[in-house]
């Protein structure tokens, strides 16, 4: 017989309770240890009111095992499993009681064997072959889909990150040849059974190659051209070709040498893969001294706004640098690159010259904006004109 049947006993002698009612009380009282099996994330109320016998003090509440948590007061508990454990866990309410006011304390207590259930977590794919700079992804997912998936919190992780490498979202980036697994760990699966995806990585091997769009050269001079592969890190060597070797040739450094005046194709192709791309080549005779300077004779200007002169040179071929210069910068300054700024209401000229010293003169008349017309509508009509021009001269506009 237990100790709390011994005490119920020995008070009912003392207060005169009829045996037999004894007797069906006590066939009454609960079982002092229960079982539960749960999800992670799922709770259960551990309450043990039903084992409470007379005055009562001291209560406490402790465990063993597992991974719980416990939130409550007095006799009940709300217990919630946070990550899988396997095996068993335990519970347990201890308090101090007395039957009436003159007995001793003693001892009591109730314990619930808690147990956790499995949610077994897989990743797909189970391999992955990457070159080196490729990217995929992997995913995973649990046995059952319940509400208590939610609490998974899984996440990736690669054995050797110098060979591959894994986001939180799964994305795999091939880094260096070799092996490497990519885990997935889940709190309501077993980490000791974290399935996992073979990543095999071999060299980068070329998907495409480009060059520039276009060069140009003046004859005699040598310009290297330097391909881009995709992905980048692909291992591959180039063969060089020239559409017409007598407009430019190049070597197999992909260095490109102009010939004579005219245009070609320089192409390029990989070694491994075989991809090729283009470069239009454009030779120019080289350039002589001007001979010939102009730039419009007279402009008008209103205050504040800017225009830029460009001079045009005879013949087509001729090159040289500029200088510039204001005879009177309170009217007008301009720029070394030939942009004049009217500053205030009067006249300037502005004289451009040539390394070989040719000159040429242009009449700057600044004016006030008429009074029908404000600052901001001219710059608006100017930003009209300028897309206007854009959307003509680039088709990609």
């Amino acid at each position: 017989m237990t100790q709390n049947r011994k005490d119920f006993i020995r008070v009912w002698r003392r207060t005169g309770i009829l045996f037999p009612m004894l007797i069906a009380i006590l066939s009454l009282s609960p079982e002092l240890h229960a079982q539960q099996t749960l999800w992670v994330g799922e709770s259960y109320k551990c309450d043990a009111t039903s084992a409470v016998l007379g005055l009562t003090s001291d209560v406490t509440w402790t465990t063993t095992g597992g991974y719980l948590s416990l939130s409550g007061s007095g006799f009940y508990r709300n217990v919630t499993i946070t990550q899988f454990f396997s095996g068993s866990a335990t519970v347990k309410c201890s308090w101090k009681y007395r039957l009436y006011s003159g007995d001793t304390w003693k001892s009591q207590s109730k314990s619930w064997t808690v147990k956790c259930r499995e949610n077994p977590v897989s990743i797909s794919p189970a391999r992955l072959t990457l070159a080196v700079g490729e990217t995929a992804y992997v995913s995973y997912g649990h046995q059952y889909n319940n509400s208590y998936t939610s609490a998974a919190n899984a996440y990736f992780s690669s054995s050797n990150s110098s060979i591959a490498t894994v986001s939180a979202s799964g994305l795999v980036t091939g880094v260096k040849p070799g092996t490497t697994y990519i885990n997935v760990y889940s709190r309501i699966s077993s980490a000791a059974n974290a399935p996992y995806c073979t990543v095999t990585v071999t060299e980068a091997v070329p998907k495409s190659v480009s060059l520039p769009a276009s060069i140009s050269l003046i004859i005699g001079e040598s310009k290297t051209l330097t391909p881009t592969v995709t992905p980048s890190g692909a291992s591959t060597s180039f063969s060089w070709s020239s559409d017409n070797s007598n407009i430019a040739t190049v070597n197999s450094s992909g260095s490109v040498t102009g010939v004579k005046a005219g245009t070609t194709r320089i192409k390029v192709t990989t070694t491994v893969g075989g991809h090729s791309a283009y470069c239009n080549i454009t030779v120019k005779e080289p350039p002589v001294d001007p001979d010939q300077i102009s730039i419009p004779k007279e402009l008008v200007l209103y205050k504040g706004f800017s225009y830029r002169i460009s001079p045009t040179l005879q013949p087509d071929n001729a090159e040289t640098a500029y200088t510039w210069e204001s005879d009177n910068t309170d009217i007008a300054t301009v720029t070394g690159t030939g942009t004049i700024t009217a500053k205030a209401t009067g006249t300037a000229v502005i004289t451009v010259t040539t390394e070989n010293n040719l000159k040429a003169e242009c009449k700057i008349t600044v004016s006030n904006l008429p009074d029908n017309i404000t600052e901001s509508m001219i710059t608006d009509n100017i930003s009209i004109i300028r897309n206007l021009i854009n959307k003509t001269l680039d088709k990609s506009y």
